[in-house]
């Protein structure tokens, strides 16, 4: 069922935090499916318990139950452990939340507000281990996978490396089903869900963009590639309107638009480079008339001087439900 990105991510972390707390209750032992374990720390690592008013300093080698919130201060650094040979180690001025999958209790889930994190698989064989992200989601890992983000402007930017074996990213209107060693990604999210931008920096890899009700469009990206999508609310049926633009390597250019559940409007034109704009607004049809997809209603990622800081604004779950047609799982 579609379900906005930022909800989901919200409510992902208010459900493991519920789940955490009736395990403890019930006697979980530590080392359980209901715990991750800390390992080596670099500098200070806090990390706040589910239900905890404070934050704690973390302790090598203990197990702490999912829906836990860490923060990392300058240079600093923590690795944790997971099941299925999995490891993340996470980066100076980082914010995570650690937590159960709610669709598969066997898969854990390292929700990033903030910083970098490197994942590592032991094994050739998938872990069972999402990184989520405001930008996209990256499932399926195998061998190591770093991923970096930070806020510009009013902008997400992550950028993710696969330093070893494969990974599989997907974001809403788009997806990349296998980016493998050597490859670099740069996707850049509007903190309103607007606006997305996927460039290639690195690698050879297939980029696989919706087209509403029609087939996926399937790019074969090279260094330089880029996929621009636009979405707003259409102000006269509230239905999601994108536009999306694509900048292949070869100097190639391609635009269609449509409305969510929809047929591209026309036929996918490929178009001249004096023709285009390469940022800002696009000039896709449904463009003229629509409204923003969510105002204001963003994860804060912020970290002031060694303080933990909460991942979300007063107004981001109030607003969250304004875009709820944009992801897709």
């Amino acid at each position: 069922m579609p379900m906005n990105f930022r909800k989901l991510f919200w409510k992902r972390a208010v459900l493991s935090v519920a789940m955490a707390v009736v395990s403890s209750v019930a006697g979980i032992a530590e080392g359980s499916d209901a715990f991750f374990r800390v390992g080596p720390i670099t500098g200070t690592c806090q990390i706040t318990r589910p239900g905890a008013d404070k934050p704690e300093k973390a302790i090598e080698d203990k197990m702490y139950p999912y829906g836990s919130h860490l923060h990392t201060t300058a240079n600093s650094d923590v690795v944790l452990v997971f099941r299925g040979n999995a490891q993340v180690k996470v980066g100076p001025l980082s914010l995570v939340t650690v937590q159960q999958s709610s669709m598969d209790e066997k898969t854990s889930e390292l929700l990033l507000g903030q910083g970098s994190l490197r994942a590592s698989s032991l094994s050739d064989v998938a872990t069972p281990l999402r990184l989520v992200t405001p930008s996209a989601i990256f499932s399926n890992i195998t061998g190591r996978l770093d991923i970096q983000l930070v806020r510009l402007a009013d902008t997400h930017q992550m950028t993710a490396t696969v330093l070893q074996g494969e990974s599989f990213i997907f974001g809403p209107q788009f997806s990349i089903e296998r980016i493998r060693r050597g490859s670099i990604v740069e996707i850049i999210s509007a903190f309103d869900e607007s606006y997305t931008s996927i460039l290639n920096k690195a690698g050879d890899y297939e980029i696989k963009i919706e087209k509403g009700a029609d087939e996926p469009m399937s790019v074969a990206s090279r260094f330089g590639t880029q996929v621009k999508i636009w979405r707003r609310r259409a102000a006269i049926t509230d239905r999601l309107a994108v536009s999306t633009m694509v900048f292949m390597s070869n100097g190639d250019e391609y635009s269609f638009s449509y409305l969510q559940g929809d047929a591209v409007v026309g036929e996918v034109t490929k178009i001249k480079e004096s023709e285009t704009e390469t940022g800002g607004e696009s000039d896709g049809m449904f463009m003229g008339d629509a409204a923003p997809v969510r105002q204001n209603g963003y994860a804060q990622s912020t970290v002031i001087d060694e303080t933990p800081v909460s991942f979300e604004s007063e107004t981001s779950m109030e607003s969250a439900t304004f875009s709820s047609e944009i992801w897709d799982f």
